[in-house]
């Protein structure tokens, strides 16, 4: 028994090491590493959205988008149904179907999906124009850390559009953002002389 427990043991702590080197040949774009180490491995969740992502994010005509869909669907994790309704509505691994792609991207609690959906109802694209739900999504997409989210629901609170004008709001949102990384709210930062509406 003692020898079953410490072989399970063994095997669990070589898969987790696979992963996370998996995990850094993806952060550091060497897909086709990725592959190799995960074919071999058995099916997680974890496996097989690495392995969506080493096939999706391949090079030029190295990339696999059916190979792609293949593992996001098997996943199904939130950030899997983010790519599932991407891909859907853009028509990448699979027939373009609008449908899908929302009802996909709906599903997830991902950041990504989360925002993404949000400037569909911002704009009206896809779905009905409704902003009301558009900033109920930006509002739990900038929770989740959506610097894209946060940036455009700053904007949002500074113009007064949409939602009533919070000015030391909409700072705070663009401060955010900067702070998660995102150098693009610098021009918005500037336009609106954000810094003046911090105490």
């Amino acid at each position: 028994m003692k020898k079953l427990l410490a072989i399970a043991l063994i095997s669990s702590s070589i898969f987790a090491s696979n992963l996370s080197e998996a995990a850094q040949e993806l952060a550091e774009g060497n897909y086709n590493d990725v592959i190799e180490i995960l074919s071999k491995m058995k099916e997680s969740r974890q496996r097989d959205i690495l392995l969506a992502k080493a096939y999706f994010n391949r090079h030029l005509s190295f990339t696999d988008y059916k190979m792609a869909y293949k593992y996001f669907f098997k996943a199904h994790t939130d950030e899997a149904l983010y790519y599932l309704g991407i891909m859907n509505l853009k028509g990448l691994g699979c027939e373009k179907n609008v449908q899908r792609g929302i009802k996909y991207l709906k599903e997830s609690n991902y950041p990504k999906a989360l925002y993404e959906l949000a400037k569909f109802y911002l704009n009206g694209e896809y779905v009905l124009k409704d902003p009301k739900e558009a900033i109920k999504l930006l509002k739990q997409a900038s929770k989740k850390g959506s610097k894209q989210a946060q940036a455009l629901l700053g904007k949002l609170y500074l113009e007064g559009k949409y939602i009533e004008k919070n000015l030391q709001k909409g700072a705070e949102l663009l401060k955010k953002s900067y702070q998660e990384g995102n150098e693009k709210v610098k021009e918005l930062w500037n336009k609106y002389d954000a810094w003046k509406f911090l105490p």
